[in-house]
């Protein structure tokens, strides 16, 4: 029985080791966004998506996180905590998603400190919420789909 016990444990181990659910005691300390000498932010170049960009210093959300990629199709919703408002991290969505090919489509502002753009490239959908949960800084939720007909 013993023996049947250590098993179980190590499977489970394994288990949440390969699907990356370590736990983390301590969060990673955040810096500053790097400006650009235009004092612009940076870009991340760490992305889920490669033509999906994230502000420089925000950090990927693996635990808010669920997102595919295939040779045909790919999609999901990628998660980035950073310090900046969720003004400014919204103007630099709307600066940034065009230069890798994607079109604006539309905006909401949902309510003070929550707004959602939409952009289009293809046949996807981007749909970002720029918002700031409480007690936190910006946080950027990025759902990646097929445009439906």
């Amino acid at each position: 029985m013993r023996d049947a016990g250590k098993k179980l444990f190590a499977v489970l181990f394994a288990a949440l080791t390969v699907c990356g659910c370590q736990h983390s005691p301590r969060a990673p300390v955040m810096a500053l966004p790097t400006a650009t000498a235009a004092g612009e932010v940076a870009v991340l170049r760490n992305v889920q998506f490669a033509d999906v960009p994230a502000p420089q210093n925000f950090r990927f959300n693996r635990r808010l996180s669920h997102n595919f990629q295939g040779s045909a199709l790919r999609g999901g919703v990628v998660v980035y905590d950073g310090i900046l408002t969720v003004g400014a991290a919204s103007d630099w969505y709307l600066a940034e998603m065009p230069k890798t090919g994607w079109q604006y489509v539309k905006s909401e502002i949902v309510k003070d400190y929550d707004i959602r753009h939409v952009f289009a490239k293809g046949d996807e959908l981007a749909t970002l919420r720029i918002w700031r949960p409480a007690g936190g800084n910006a946080r950027v939720e990025i759902a990646l789909d097929k445009e439906s007909n």
